[in-house]
């Protein structure tokens, strides 16, 4: 699962990726990338969707993590949890964004 950091570049260069936490997960992979074409980078974070645990009838996702001089930074989007036949979490839906090509 993909999810965009956007924030001013200034504030989004303070932040440490390896803090940043969403659900139980942290990130197994980051990076920088233009998300919606305005020529500003934002900070990508894709997660292991089975480690996130979330139940599959979940709606929200938070997301916290610090600051390089370790100020607390958090944020939550609403989600839709789509599960597999044997019900098990496959797939976190963000209700308005879609991921760039990996």
């Amino acid at each position: 699962m993909a999810v965009a950091i956007t924030a001013p570049e200034r504030l989004l260069v303070e932040l440490d990726p390896s803090t940043i936490r969403a659900g139980e997960s942290a990130p197994v992979e980051t990076r920088w990338q233009d998300f919606d074409g305005d020529g500003r980078q934002e900070l990508w974070l894709y997660f292991d969707v089975s480690a996130l645990g979330l139940s599959p009838g979940a709606t929200r996702l938070e997301i916290a993590g610090r600051t390089r001089d370790g100020r607390l930074v958090a944020g939550a989007d609403d989600v839709i949890m789509v599960a597999s036949g044997s019900d098990s979490v496959t797939t976190v839906v963000d209700r308005g964004s879609s991921a760039p090509d990996k």
